[in-house]
């Protein structure tokens, strides 16, 4: 879950979801995949806009949500 983000594109991990969910909806027309690892792979959000914490396998077909920093300094 170590993901240096100053290097642009990146996957939200389980930390950043939970931060943000209540001000975004992270609703969609798929699952997509979160960076956290889980006992069975790595966890998404489901098209609800949930988190599933037991996770999945990568080899399923799953959306991804590209994430960036941006700064406004």
């Amino acid at each position: 879950d170590k993901i240096d983000k100053k290097y642009g594109v990146f996957l939200l991990n389980q930390k950043d979801f939970e931060k943000y969910k209540d001000d975004t909806d992270f609703s969609s027309t798929s699952d997509w995949w979160l960076s956290t690892k889980s006992d069975d792979g790595f966890m998404y959000v489901e098209k609800s806009g949930s988190i599933n914490e037991n996770g999945d396998m990568v080899i399923r077909a799953k959306g991804i949500r590209p994430a960036i920093w941006i700064s406004i300094d």
